[in-house]
């Protein structure tokens, strides 16, 4: 996460983690968990305005784990919120940022998701931020 760091500097954006227990351990490989949660990392720090705060959570739920990454960023309109994880997806507001992006990243970080037999799903109000949810099942 080194260079989601060095973003989040230039941004003027902080970023806090908060995990209630030192070790959990979910059932995924590390270079899909890497690609996964880099990609919601960055994405929060890229759609936050300067100033902005990105937070990361972990929460055992059951015999899932929960890992929460929330902005206080731009948001996603309500109009576009159906398509967020569909190839190509670019946010009509995501413009105001002069951010750039392929829009295949959320799509391919639901397949890992799904592959993984997890389930990946957000909340967002436009002009609000956004909160992503990733839950995937404990090793055993």
């Amino acid at each position: 996460m080194q260079d989601s760091k060095l973003d989040a500097e230039q941004a003027n954006v902080s970023v806090s983690f908060v995990a209630k227990k030192k070790n959990i351990f979910v059932r995924i490989d590390r270079r899909h968990a890497h690609h996964i949660f880099l990609n919601l990392v960055d994405n929060a720090i890229k759609f936050c305005r300067d100033g902005g705060s990105v937070r990361i959570r972990i929460e055992e739920k059951g015999a899932g784990v929960v890992v929460i990454v929330q902005d206080d960023g731009i948001g996603i309109p309500e109009k576009d919120q159906a398509n967020v994880f569909s190839k190509f997806f670019g946010a009509t507001n995501a413009s105001q940022l002069d951010v750039s992006g392929t829009g295949l990243g959320l799509y391919v970080v639901k397949s890992y998701v799904e592959f993984w037999k997890g389930k990946i799903w957000f909340e967002s109000t436009e002009g609000k931020g956004t909160t992503f949810f990733v839950r995937l099942p404990k090793k055993k």
